[in-house]
């Protein structure tokens, strides 16, 4: 056999073994999350947390499956970034303003806090201590 024959059998088999691990790149949920969704550290510097997601006719603001939808993203994303281990708190959720920083064309913006479990035993501060 022709070595250009073989080398050109190996190229075909090595094309057609991507295309198809790619094609099936399209069904993962991580792929779905990180094109529709991103989460990001407090961006003034605080401890917040903001998701940013895309709605839209596929995923329209007000469905609620599609809300289901854009949470599942966002516990991805937490798991992913070990975040808010003891839960969280989203303290808003709006859509993003018109002269808003938004390059990935994001539509809905949720502010979150995360929750922190005090260890066993230990109180959480009540007021301030006694001044005598």
């Amino acid at each position: 056999m022709n070595i250009y024959v073989m080398l050109k059998n190996i190229c075909v088999a090595t094309a057609v073994l991507i295309l198809t691990a790619c094609a099936g790149l399209h069904d993962s949920p991580d792929y779905v999350r990180h094109t529709n969704s991103a989460l990001l550290d407090g961006l003034d510097g605080s401890d917040m947390l903001q998701f940013q997601a895309k709605a839209g006719s596929q995923y329209p603001e007000s469905d609620p499956a599609a809300e289901a939808l854009r949470m599942s993203w966002l516990e991805g994303w937490l798991k992913q970034t070990k975040k808010c281990k003891d839960g969280y708190v989203i303290t808003e959720r709006r859509t993003f303003g018109f002269a808003e920083y938004n390059p990935a064309g994001y539509n809905l913006v949720y502010e979150l806090e995360c929750k922190v479990q005090m260890p066993a035993g230990l109180d959480a501060p009540a007021g301030t201590p006694d001044e005598g």
